[in-house]
């Protein structure tokens, strides 16, 4: 009965690695044609060295073992992108209720699109607003509000330049990221980021955070540009 039990978790291990293998197979295919469409290379290894050359930008250096896959890389609409899944693990320790502890390597997954910019930009950040987010606010930790009462309820925005958050969140990007929120968005070390928050996307995603990057780009007033160009 044991080795019938043993067999029957062995079968059921092989399965589940089975189907994860042909779903990542099938997610790689998609992306691979997604990019052919869009006339980007597509890697399915990283070939760019991502986790070095994203090493000053905090969200990419988090954990160990830090890795990228499916890289799409490219030019849309004159502006140069780079998309894929990154990878970093964190040791997590666990005590048992004898007091025991354990550990064990938890692999964290993402998407992002990353675009450089063309000039230097102060530090922005604009993300939906979270729970603890509104913990951090009854402690008074600082958020930049807006004229538009729902656009600060709902929109975690920080930056080391006031006068640029507000020049870049004017009314009618703030009605268009209230539109499309569930994006994350920072101006950090010479790129904009694009993320979900820490979740993988789906080939369809990909095509969307595409859009969305740049649409965010197009909503910036050519005042600022000038403005930045010009120091």
């Amino acid at each position: 009965m044991i080795v019938l039990i043993g067999i029957g978790i062995a079968v059921l291990i092989g399965l589940v690695i089975y189907f994860s293998w042909l779903a990542e197979k099938k997610r790689r295919e998609a992306l691979s044609q997604l990019a052919t469409r869009m006339g980007l290379a597509y890697y399915p290894v990283d070939p760019l060295g991502i986790p070095a050359l994203l090493a000053g930008i905090p969200m990419f250096c988090r954990g160990h073992s830090r890795l990228a896959r499916n890289v799409l890389r490219g030019t849309v609409r004159s502006r140069d992108l780079i998309l894929f899944d990154f990878k970093y693990t964190t040791t997590e320790t666990r005590t048992d209720s004898k007091g025991r502890t354990s550990t064990r390597q938890v692999d964290h997954w993402f998407s992002a699109c990353v675009h450089p910019l063309e000039c230097p930009l102060p530090y922005l950040l604009i993300r939906p607003e979270g729970f603890f987010d509104k913990v951090a606010d009854f402690f008074g930790f600082e958020d930049i509000d807006f004229e538009s009462d729902e656009f600060s309820r709902k929109f975690r925005v920080k930056s080391d330049d006031r006068k640029f958050a507000y020049d870049v969140c004017h009314p009618r990007m703030m009605e268009w990221l209230l539109a499309n929120r569930g994006w994350h968005l920072e101006l950090v070390s010479g790129y904009l980021v694009v993320t979900a928050g820490e979740r993988t996307w789906t080939p369809e995603e990909f095509t969307s955070a595409i859009d969305f990057a740049l649409t965010f780009f197009d909503q910036i007033p050519q005042f600022v540009w000038k403005e930045r160009l010009a120091r």
